[in-house]
């Protein structure tokens, strides 16, 4: 787990406890601060933080609930997965530092597909949420044609960003994920991101930029017929 977020775990612990609150109030404040670091890293806590973080919780449903939580995570690291292919190493971008040579070094392998790109983050809820209850479905409207679902991810830990596509089953012959330095990712957003985050774009068959304002995940119908529109140029 990201020694910031053990920090920050620990420091808000701190501050529950100084506040004029009630023993359940500051059980219950405590139980969510935990199950927040956990979901947002998916990763489970070391030994040590998760009795630290169980002995300022003295209500045993709320203990409860962070235990499940934590023995959730524990058997998801255990799982066997099979990436698929789908995870991409960063070698073939070493060493630059333009955001449309990263891009183009990218999207090479898929000439003559349509790239649908995503730029989320593991710390980002609604990132995190259109790629595990919405995606699913325009994945599967789309299996098989040729369509390639790209995703770029921002300041994400390599074992959380591991986690949450094994635990979202993000893989498959059509979906390639990237986890680039800190450097790379900002200079592709630079090009790519609209707004925040989640943002989407849209790349053509010829590897062009059609649009940094596609549809999202949750606009099924028309994110398909864009992707349809692309797929019939």
């Amino acid at each position: 787990m990201d020694l910031f977020k053990i920090v920050n775990l620990r420091e808000e612990g701190d501050i529950i406890d100084r506040l004029a609150l009630s023993g359940f109030q500051k059980d219950f404040a405590s139980t969510l601060s935990t199950l927040y670091a956990l979901e947002q890293s998916h990763i489970p806590l070391p030994d040590k933080i998760l009795q630290e973080a169980i002995s300022r919780i003295h209500t045993p449903g709320l203990r409860e609930a962070v235990v499940r939580q934590q023995d959730f995570y524990v058997c998801e690291q255990q799982r066997p997965f099979d990436f698929q292919g789908s995870l991409k190493s960063n070698d073939i971008v070493a060493g630059l530092t333009d955001g449309n040579e990263i891009l183009k070094r990218i999207l090479a392998p898929y000439r003559g597909k349509v790239v649908y790109a995503d730029i989320w983050g593991g710390w980002c809820g609604p990132c995190k949420g259109h790629m595990r209850d919405f995606v699913p479905a325009i994945k599967e409207a789309m299996k098989g044609r040729d369509v390639i679902f790209l995703y770029l991810a921002n300041r994400t830990p390599d074992d959380a960003w591991r986690q949450i596509i094994k635990e979202y089953g993000s893989v498959g012959a059509q979906t390639v994920h990237y986890n680039l330095p800190g450097t790379q990712q900002e200079a592709v957003e630079g090009i790519l991101l609209n707004g925040g985050y989640p943002s989407y774009a849209i790349f053509d068959k010829e590897g062009r930029l059609v649009t940094k304002n596609a549809p999202r995940p949750n606009e099924k119908d028309k994110l398909i017929q864009t992707l349809e529109e692309q797929l019939n140029k």
